[in-house]
């Protein structure tokens, strides 16, 4: 597991330079700058939180279905999605 000096460094980076993101890891080419930044964010509290970076590794083993399953209900408890009938939908799936 990365160090939390790594966590913040690579955090920075993600917001420094988005671009550089997307093209150097697959995992992150579809993401937009606001999804960047919120994993940025989350890097950062998993960097000063042991437990949380212990689950952030867990959920980087998921499938992509999952992955975006997951991204899906936390739009929608973010406020960044509408929790409509489309998004109980897409939640349901």
């Amino acid at each position: 597991m990365p160090d939390s000096a790594t966590l913040k460094r690579n955090a920075r980076e993600m917001r420094n330079n988005p671009d550089m993101v997307r093209r150097s890891n697959p995992m992150f080419a579809k993401m937009s700058d606001a999804e960047l930044k919120m994993y940025a964010d989350q890097m950062e509290q998993a960097a000063s939180n042991p437990k949380m970076l212990e689950q952030m590794m867990s959920m980087s083993n998921m499938s992509e279905k999952d992955k975006k399953g997951l991204q899906i209900i936390q739009e929608g408890i973010s406020g960044t999605k509408p929790r409509d009938e489309l998004w109980m939908k897409q939640v349901c799936e």
